[in-house]
């Protein structure tokens, strides 16, 4: 088995994280977060793939993100399409605001030249989503009454629901150059395209922004054993960016 040499430096800018999708440092290895059209975007048939996340364990109770993702490439011995599923749970808080995604990726590659060393892969990716919280575990500045907190009085915040779901759909993207001892790959791709409602509360209309995504990224043969995997990332979801590389 080849080993890999990955560096990555992360540069994370992004202010009061609202409505905002989830993402992964190591975004190579998350690739149905980034790009439909990455699915069957490899070397060999099959791909199988795991990413967990935990942020700010100092706090009561950690935000964890666990993801699990399969894809084949030439589905079926489909010629060119290819196909993945891509799954994974969020926890956030101690309101135990949970969110499980499912979606199904779908790509399409078309060769430019003889050689095939130029292509493109157009892909889709449908997904459903549910959400839900505790509201039991909430507070509320309504529960201080002037001199201690009394967590027995209510919250007074008016919920609709305490859980939803919903359906939406993502489209990217890419080029592909493959050379002897190295190959490369830029694309973008546009997540939550139907602008799906994030509202719980009563009169609070939210919805979840358009996620834009820029990247480019590779793999560089190093002799016979080595590789190294370089990559960039430029997101975008409203007012709030990233840049990871």
């Amino acid at each position: 088995m080849k080993k890999g040499l990955i560096i990555a430096i992360v540069l994370l800018v992004f202010g009061n994280l609202q409505s905002q999708d989830i993402h992964f440092t190591q975004f190579l290895y998350s690739p149905f977060n980034l790009n439909p059209a990455l699915t069957g975007n490899f070397e060999g048939r099959y791909r199988l793939g795991a990413n967990y996340r935990q942020q700010w364990r100092s706090i009561t109770q950690p935000f964890q993100t666990t993801g699990l993702w399969a894809d084949s490439r030439d589905f079926m011995n489909l010629k060119n399409t290819n196909v993945g599923v891509n799954f994974y749970f969020d926890k956030a808080g101690t309101c135990d605001f949970n969110t499980l995604h499912i979606s199904v990726p779908l790509s399409y590659r078309l060769n430019v030249g003889q050689d095939s060393s130029h292509s493109f892969n157009l892909g889709i990716q449908p997904a459903f989503n549910y959400q839900s919280l505790n509201i039991d575990k909430l507070t509320s500045d309504a529960q201080w009454t002037g001199t201690r907190f009394d967590g027995s009085r209510p919250i007074n915040e008016n919920f609709q629901r305490t859980n939803k779901g919903y359906f939406d759909l993502a489209l990217g993207f890419t080029y592909n150059l493959e050379l002897p001892k190295m190959n490369f790959t830029t694309g973008f791709s546009v997540y939550n395209l139907f602008l799906p409602s994030t509202q719980f509360l009563l009169g609070d209309e939210k919805t979840l922004p358009r996620r834009y995504n820029f990247h480019v990224g590779g793999k560089i043969n190093i002799g016979q054993e080595w590789f190294a995997t370089p990559g960039i990332l430029y997101g975008r979801q409203a007012k709030f960016y990233e840049l990871v590389y």
